[in-house]
């Protein structure tokens, strides 16, 4: 089975995410702004979702893309990124979660 891609996976949102993908048994890749060394069914791929650095590599290969990343400013341009690297690389599954309306986020 091909590993879900969880962006925002360090994230509050994102954390709980990856925690229950992996109690399901699947295996998750974490796209995440500073390295981490991962685990059994756990990895992590280096990358800046809104510069679109390291999206090539986090979505080659995912099944699912669950996108939990957000933040103050530059949403539009990270989730414009990540749908055309998706389709880049041949990516047929995208899930997104907003979060604008969250107090604090928005």
């Amino acid at each position: 089975m091909r590993p879900i891609l969880v962006t925002g996976g360090t994230g509050m949102l994102g954390r709980q995410v990856v925690s229950r993908l992996r109690e399901a048994g699947r295996d998750v890749r974490v796209l995440s702004r500073q390295g981490r060394d991962g685990q059994d069914g756990l990895a992590f791929v280096t990358g800046d979702l809104a510069a679109g650095e390291g999206l090539a590599a986090a979505v080659r290969g995912a099944g699912t893309i669950v996108h939990c990343a957000s933040s103050r400013k530059g949403d539009a341009a990270a989730t414009r990124n990540l749908p055309r690297s998706a389709a880049q690389s041949g990516g047929r599954t995208a899930s997104g979660v907003h979060l604008a309306d969250k107090p604090g986020l928005s």
